[in-house]
Order: structure tokens, then sequence, then C-alpha cells
């Protein structure tokens, strides 16, 4: 994990391009290992498990990872929406 947190902020992707090389590349395990980490915390948050004022209280690194993250989500978000087939 602390080889996936490196490289992870290292990596800042400035489009959805930077992400897709992230993700199909050799550095796909540090990005999903970054990112679903605090995926699957802040789902506790989000289901009561743990209180939201302790949790950031205790942590602060989510918001880190968001920052890298949230460049690209914009257009990530539509090419996702313009992509599903109903």
């Amino acid at each position: 994990m602390r080889e996936a947190r490196d490289w992870f902020f290292a990596f800042s992707p400035d489009d959805m391009q930077d992400v897709i090389r992230a993700v199909t590349g050799p550095h796909n395990a540090c990005f999903r290992m970054a990112t679903s980490y605090w995926d699957m915390a802040a789902s506790f948050v989000v289901n009561g498990a743990i209180d939201e004022q302790m949790f950031n209280t205790a942590n602060v690194e989510h918001v880190a990872v968001f920052a890298e993250v949230e460049p690209p989500l914009p257009a990530t978000r539509i090419t996702s929406a313009v992509s599903i087939r109903w």
C-alpha cells in the first residue's frame, strides 16, 4: 500500500486519457489500491458504521486522493454517460 500511495501522489492526471493510461498500464494496481481503499472507507461513513466527524478528524488522505482525480472527473462522467447503452 505504501508503494501504491507513493506512486498515486506523484500521479497528476490532467485528463481522462491520463487516468485510462494509469488503469490500463503497469500502475493499474497502484491506482486501484489507493482509490479503492478510500472508497471502501467512505462507504463505512455513508452507511453509518463510522461517524462522519470522527472519520474526518482522524483522516485527511481521502481529500488528497479526491484532489488527485478531481480534474478529469467532468470529462470522465460525460464519457461514461454517453457510452452507457440502456
